[in-house]
């Protein structure tokens, strides 16, 4: 398999291309022009505040949404990370094409491409909106929807419900599963009070394709993981945060395992947050 580089966390959210990223610099580590307004020139190109216009993005699009055909227009191109990931199919994942309907609703493409990654409403955190459902409710809405968008929706599965006050609206996030084992591609749908999907974000989307690993050794190698963090840790507390499948920053497929525990001087109790990144041999 070609290896790929490592994507930081692809989120969705409203700041940027529904996702609420942080990127301090665009293409930092590389030498280039920036202006004092934040403007930086690469291979010709203009960014500003993680965005350029894309000479290669399609103008315009013509898509099918709620059994409706309507037409999108092309905005802009967004940086959400720095540091661009190439899969099997020489796709390049790290910047997406943007596009609005008439209704100023977005649509998420990977840039330069036919690939789509998500779409966002324009009426988020309307304060008209009534509380109609519970938590639950939104689960069930959000699993039949990735039923209808996802070719196997049973290789991923349920990770965490977050209520976004503010927004009034339910972020519920599933995990890409590979033979059993979790990987960092994340699917997230947002379903409000009202139970509509306002949201929908896969930017990490085929990632993972044609990625195979050996159950039973990474599962060794989670029980490993775990006996070397107990016995570090002995008579201190802590607590496995999560366990993932991911790429490193030289494109090696790795368990990733992240972690927090608490040292005590007998008087004041302090908290640390540490990962264990091992390579997993496909």
């Amino acid at each position: 398999m070609k290896k790929i580089k490592k994507a930081k966390e692809l989120v969705c959210g409203v700041a940027i291309l529904a996702c609420i990223f942080s990127v301090s610099q665009v293409y930092a580590g590389h030498k280039n022009d920036a202006d004092k307004d934040g403007t930086q020139v690469k291979n010709s190109r203009q960014v500003k505040n993680n965005v350029y216009v894309s000479k290669s993005a399609k103008k315009g699009r013509k898509i099918t949404t709620n059994k409706k055909n309507i037409e999108v227009s092309y905005e802009e191109t967004q940086v959400v990370d720095k540091n661009l990931i190439t899969n099997e199919d020489n796709k390049q994942y790290g910047e997406y094409d943007i596009y609005h309907d008439t209704d100023n609703n977005e649509y998420i493409y990977l840039s330069g491409t036919d690939e789509y990654c998500g779409f966002r409403k324009s009426n988020i955190g309307s304060s008209e909106l009534k509380i109609k459902i519970n938590e639950s409710k939104a689960k069930d809405i959000a699993k039949k929807y990735l039923s209808t968008i996802v070719t196997n929706d049973k290789g991923y599965q349920l990770s965490q419900v977050v209520y976004q006050e503010w927004g009034y609206y339910y972020d519920i996030t599933f995990n890409l599963y590979t033979n059993g084992i979790k990987t960092d591609e994340e699917i997230h749908i947002w379903v409000n009070t009202e139970g509509d999907v306002i949201s929908y974000s896969n930017l990490m989307n085929g990632c993972y394709t044609d990625v195979s690993v050996d159950r039973s050794k990474v599962t060794k190698m989670v029980n490993d993981t775990e006996n070397k963090i107990k016995k570090e840790l002995v008579g201190n507390e802590y607590s496995i945060d999560n366990q993932c499948l991911t790429y490193t920053e030289d494109g090696t497929l790795a368990l990733e395992t992240t972690y927090s525990y608490f040292i005590t001087d007998g008087v004041n109790k302090m908290s640390y947050e540490d990962a264990i990144v091992t390579p997993v041999e496909e």
